[in-house]
């Protein structure tokens, strides 16, 4: 990927990101949240995305820490997500003690952007319960 944003830029990155950020059926009913990833992804610099892939392929796993979160954590995930796949999210869900998994039905990996009235009632229905607890 770093070798393509070099050669050919933002846009060829888009092509071959954008098919696994977005669910099928944001593809396929959702053309305005399509069109508006498309134009955020190739409005970012290809330096910035070369920089963002560096970053991701080097730095460390980190997945241990997660046993020592304790604060009360959401985990959003789109049901068609491939990047980071539900059984990802649930497994990390799993490793936090106080961690609450909310599955968005109908998005990928950009689910603020494909569902965000899913997204906004699994906030505030968390934030709700944080509130009542304290």
């Amino acid at each position: 990927m770093i070798d393509l944003v070099r050669a050919k830029g933002s846009a060829a990155i888009a092509d071959q990101m954008q098919p696994k950020l977005l669910s099928p059926d944001t593809v396929a009913h959702r053309p305005n949240q399509v069109r508006a990833l498309r134009q955020m992804m190739e409005a970012v610099p290809a330096q910035t995305i070369e920089h963002a892939l560096s970053a991701m392929r080097d730095r460390p796993d980190m997945t241990e820490v997660l046993t020592s979160i304790k604060t009360p954590t959401l985990v959003l995930v789109g049901d068609a997500d491939e990047i980071t796949p539900p059984a990802v999210a649930q497994s990390m869900q799993k490793k936090m003690p106080n961690a609450e998994l909310v599955i968005v039905q109908g998005a990928g990996h950009m689910s603020p952007l494909e569902q965000p009235a899913q997204v906004n009632r699994a906030i505030r229905n968390f934030l709700a319960r944080i509130d009542q607890s304290n």
